[in-house]
């Protein structure tokens, strides 16, 4: 399963170089994923169990604020 996303991060990585912040998004915790998509470039892995949104809406919005401040 994370293989198809850790190949995206990837091919992003010279987007993630030049700062942009890319969340990986899932609906339950994976202490394997979690690292090998941080690993591989994510700014940050948000578990969005149920479609509770509101943690993800907080996460994006402080990610596109430091890219904002650097």
């Amino acid at each position: 399963m994370w293989e198809a996303a850790i190949q995206i991060l990837r091919e992003l990585s010279e987007a993630i170089d030049s700062g942009l912040p890319v969340l990986v998004i899932a609906d339950a915790d994976d202490r394997a994923g979690r690292r090998r998509s941080l690993a591989a470039g994510a700014r940050d892995f948000v578990v969005v169990p149920n479609g509770s949104y509101e943690e993800l809406v907080l996460r994006l919005g402080n990610a596109l604020d430091v890219r904002d401040i650097q």
